[in-house]
């Protein structure tokens, strides 16, 4: 999450705005495909930064997006009687 001095700027496709506010932005970032670095790169150059916050996801999340993508819908038996 960031808090900026203005309205967030920032023109990439490799990145998700999941909020932007008057002086702050959440922003969700791919790392398998985009490094962090990049961003965070791209977001001072063309913004007055007074704090950002780099996390990732909670482990809940992650487990539910593998969970579902994955067929996590389907109940399996294991062992004994169907």
């Amino acid at each position: 999450s960031l808090k900026l001095a203005g309205p967030l700027e920032l023109e990439r496709q490799d990145v998700t705005v999941r909020h932007a506010g008057r002086y702050t932005a959440k922003l969700e970032v791919d790392t398998a495909r985009t490094r962090i670095e990049a961003v965070v790169r791209a977001v001072l150059e063309r913004n007055t930064v007074l704090d950002i916050t780099i996390s990732d996801p909670p482990l809940e999340e992650v487990i539910a997006a593998l969970y579902h993508q994955h067929g996590g819908g389907r109940q399996r038996q294991v062992g004994g009687h169907p």
